[in-house]
C-alpha cells in the first residue's frame, strides 16, 4: 500500500483510490503522511472499525478520537492533503456482512482540492451495495451535490457498476469504481 502511494504521488497522482476492505486501520497513519507529502486525495478502501481499545493510539494519532458510535461499522477513511480525515460510513451491507452495524447518515458530499485541482465536490460510497437509487439519490438532495462519485468495492460482479455510471453519467459526474482485482478483472472505467 506505501509502495503504491509513494508511486502515485510520485507521478503527481491526484487521487488515489484502494478497493473496499483493502486497508487495515494500523496504515492509515503512514498513508496520512504520503498524502500530506503529494499533496493528494487517498481513498482508503474500508475497514472494521474496532471498538476502543482497540487502535485507540492509532486513531488518535490521526485526528479520529470519537469513534465510539461507528465501533462495528465499515468506514472508508477520505484523507485531504491536508492531512484531515473524513470517515464515509457503509450504508449498506452485503449478504457476507450480516453482523455488520449501519450507520444512519446520509452519504456526503464534500468540498476537495489537491495540487492544481481546486474545489471539486467528491463523494464516495463504500461497497457496491451503496449503489442504490435510495442511497446515491441522496446525494442530489441538497445545494452541495457532487462532481466526483467513486466506489470503492469488494464485489464479485462487477458489471453492476455499468447501470448505476450511466445513470450518474446523465447528471455530468464523473464515476469511477475501484473494484478488487480478483472479481472485476485488471481494467479500469471511468465514466464521463
Amino acid at each position: 500500500l506505501i509502495g503504491i502511494t509513494r508511486w502515485s504521488g510520485g507521478r503527481g497522482g491526484h487521487i488515489l483510490v484502494f478497493p473496499e476492505y483493502s486497508v487495515p486501520y494500523q496504515v492509515l497513519p503512514d498513508l496520512r503522511r504520503l498524502a500530506i507529502e503529494f499533496r493528494m486525495i487517498i481513498i482508503a478502501g474500508s475497514h472494521r472499525i474496532p471498538g476502543p481499545p482497540v487502535g485507540d493510539e492509532i486513531y488518535g494519532s490521526i485526528g479520529i478520537v470519537d469513534r465510539v458510535a461507528l465501533a462495528g461499522s465499515a468506514c472508508c477513511p477520505i484523507i485531504l492533503p491536508d492531512g484531515k480525515i473524513h470517515l464515509q460510513a457503509k450504508s449498506k451491507k452485503s449478504k457476507w456482512e450480516p453482523e455488520l452495524k449501519l450507520i444512519d447518515k446520509s452519504p456526503e458530499v464534500i468540498r476537495v482540492s489537491s495540487r492544481e485541482i481546486e474545489n471539486i465536490n467528491l463523494a464516495v460510497l463504500p461497497c457496491i451495495d451503496a449503489l442504490h437509487p435510495e442511497v446515491f439519490g441522496k446525494l442530489w438532495g441538497g445545494t452541495n451535490v457532487p462532481q466526483i462519485l467513486i466506489c470503492p468495492s469488494n464485489s464479485t460482479k462487477p458489471e453492476s457498476f455499468h447501470a448505476t455510471g450511466e445513470l450518474v453519467k446523465r447528471k455530468d459526474v464523473l464515476f469511477a469504481c475501484v473494484n478488487n482485482a480478483i472479481f472485476g478483472g485488471s481494467f479500469f472505467n471511468i465514466f464521463t
